[in-house]
């Protein structure tokens, strides 16, 4: 099957990467002239790593990656731990940085066979019931069976597979009022000790609530660095969704009030990157009416990152559509497109309006917190539940541990013909 993937950012690779090494014809369409990593730390959550261990990438993350045994809740003003949630000894919960994992994913993507092209701009794409093209701003045209658009929250594919649908402007990212100071500084700028401070002391998911404020942390210890994001809600100059003009000065004195080694690093820090929380709305579809042009990652379903599911759920929509492609080869690609939209589209929607909800959260606006306060919460004796209430153990394991070709494999099931798809 040809492939063409419009994007090599975490999805277009990862989808680069799962699609060359089943077999099939690959080519990533990238506008920019090199790989383009910005942003903050990436985590893989133990729904992903599972998919990531049936492609057989672990060892290879496992180079990258800190592994989290749990996600850490913490008081932002005082440092206290408020809950702690211990994930699944199986399947990893990994944290690395965007760039380790980006470099890693172009370089299996391209030893799987996949061709990566950079300055490649798109000028168009079209779709019929046998055949997807790409059009180039050069004016080449490429001809797929299937086209992956993972050209980020800002996709400009988008307009195209809904244009039958609403407004243009209906399908935009939606901006919250929440603005992300992004910081990274190795760790021994901070301390001569990692294990003396509370961001260093292990290499956890950690969330400090505050009031109208909170932050993010990950400790990585394979690179001795420490990211930071710092939320702050309200109104700003800023005109786009990211950019690297970050005040400094407002954030330390927005923090100033908050734990010892916070105030630290934010008064070593030298520059910051900010960029505003936004999703994608809820989507009539992730497909073109003829099926063969296919909306992929935050192009379809991008979300607040409070969960840090985002990258995950992209793994997960991956790993069913290339499970989907190797269990029905009798079926067409819309039909093999449509099973895909009824398997993952309510799983993304449901972590994106979680997401949201620990926007509001982390930020003091909720009651309840996620566990048990002040006690380690096992998982092993929890029944996982999707519509459990969000601050429950049963959502988060169904949350973090959802088995996505698991279900796949359960949906294929229940229709044993490619007709009764």
């Amino acid at each position: 099957m040809k492939v063409i993937i419009i994007g090599a950012g975490l999805g277009g690779l990862t989808a680069a990467f799962a699609f060359a090494k089943a077999g099939h014809d690959v080519q990533v369409l990238e506008r920019s002239p090199k790989l383009n990593p910005t942003g903050g730390g990436i985590s893989v959550r133990p729904s992903a790593s599972k998919v990531i261990q049936g492609w057989g990438l672990q060892k290879a993350l496992e180079q990258i990656c800190d592994r989290s045994p749990s996600v850490t809740y913490r008081e932002l003003k005082t440092g206290e731990v408020r809950t702690t949630v211990v994930d699944s000894f199986e399947h990893a919960d990994w944290g690395t940085t965007r760039r380790a994992m980006v470099k890693l994913l172009h370089h299996v993507a391209t030893e799987a066979g996949a061709q990566i092209r950079f300055s490649a701009n798109v000028a168009r794409v079209s779709d019929d019931a046998a055949k997807a093209t790409v059009t180039l701003e050069s004016g080449q045209e490429i001809v797929a069976d299937i086209i992956l658009a993972a050209d980020g929250i800002k996709s400009h594919t988008r307009r195209t597979v809904l244009s039958d649908v609403g407004s243009p402007e209906q399908w935009d990212p939606i901006v919250d009022n929440t603005t992300f100071y992004s910081f990274d500084m190795a760790v021994s700028e901070l301390t001569d000790d990692p294990t003396s401070m509370k961001l260093t002391e292990n290499s956890n998911i950690t969330t400090w609530k505050g009031d109208g404020g909170f932050a993010v942390t990950r400790y990585s210890s394979r690179f001795g660095r420490v990211g930071l994001l710092f939320a702050i809600q309200g109104e700003t100059d800023q005109k786009s969704l990211w950019d690297e003009k970050g005040d400094i000065e407002y954030v330390r004195r927005f923090f100033s009030g908050v734990c010892s080694d916070m105030v630290k690093a934010l008064s070593i820090a030298k520059t910051c990157d900010r960029w505003r929380i936004a999703e994608v709305p809820n989507l009539p579809r992730w497909s073109s009416q003829a099926g063969r042009i296919v909306l992929l990652g935050d192009a379809a379903h991008a979300m607040h990152p409070n969960a840090a599911q985002g990258y995950s759920t992209i793994i997960e929509d991956i790993g069913v559509l290339q499970f989907l492609f190797s269990s029905l080869p009798g079926s067409t690609v819309p039909e093999i497109v449509s099973v895909w939209q009824a398997i993952c589209k309510p799983r993304a929607e449901r972590v994106k309006e979680f997401s949201r909800w620990n926007t509001k959260h982390l930020s003091g606006k909720t009651e309840h917190a996620i566990g048990v306060s002040h006690a380690d919460s096992l998982l092993d004796s929890v029944v996982p539940d999707r519509n459990a209430d969000f601050s429950s153990l049963e959502f988060w394991k169904w949350n973090v541990e959802y088995d996505a070709v698991g279900e796949a494999k359960r949906y294929l099931e229940k229709k044993t013909t490619p007709s009764k798809l």
